[in-house]
């Protein structure tokens, strides 16, 4: 038997209320890259309609991003925004040229993060993922939804984040309840 100190994190931990970058800058990664695939309003899927809580058929916006870490592909990743918040991403210059950080963007916009649903799956990469993480169709990839809502109990983002575990391993911390 021995004891050992716990490795330093090297993932991305899904409790954690940062997003990707700002979980990667604060544990001193700095080769973090996004490269924005797609930006703009549309009619969303019914899945994404049902998550925000929006009428099918009401326009959302979509923010497609491809993430990078140290010059390796990580994870591709689609943000829908209601109209309103959706307004604030499509004028962030900076999120939009990949430069700048989402999660600051909607603090300064008034939606700081207050809780969080996410649920995680392992499927085959659909094509647009594929095409996007470079794999094959059949290749299994862990994706992540998540419904975010700010401190006033506001529904403001929901994502789907397909992950390269790889690259980035998912960490989960678990604690007793006082």
């Amino acid at each position: 038997m021995f004891a050992a100190t716990p490795e330093e994190t090297s993932g991305w931990t899904l409790q954690d209320t940062d997003g990707f970058l700002e979980y990667q800058l604060r544990h001193g990664r700095t080769g973090v890259r996004t490269e924005v695939v797609d930006a703009g309003f549309i009619a969303p899927p019914s899945h994404v309609a049902e998550a925000l809580r929006v009428p099918e058929g009401t326009d959302v916006f979509a923010l497609k991003r491809v993430r990078y870490l140290d010059g390796e592909i990580a994870l591709f990743s689609t943000n829908w925004f209601p109209r309103q918040i959706g307004d604030v991403v499509a004028g962030a210059t900076d999120v939009l040229d990949g430069s700048g950080s989402l999660n600051s963007t909607l603090r300064q916009a008034g939606h700081t993060l207050n809780s969080a649903q996410r649920v995680i799956h392992a499927l085959s990469a659909p094509p647009e993922v594929a095409e996007n993480l470079k794999v094959a169709d059949d290749q299994a990839v862990l994706r992540i939804r998540s419904r975010s809502w700010d401190q006033n109990d506001v529904l403001f983002d929901y994502y789907e984040t397909w992950v390269l575990t790889d690259v980035v391993p998912l960490e989960v911390k678990v604690a007793a309840a006082n």
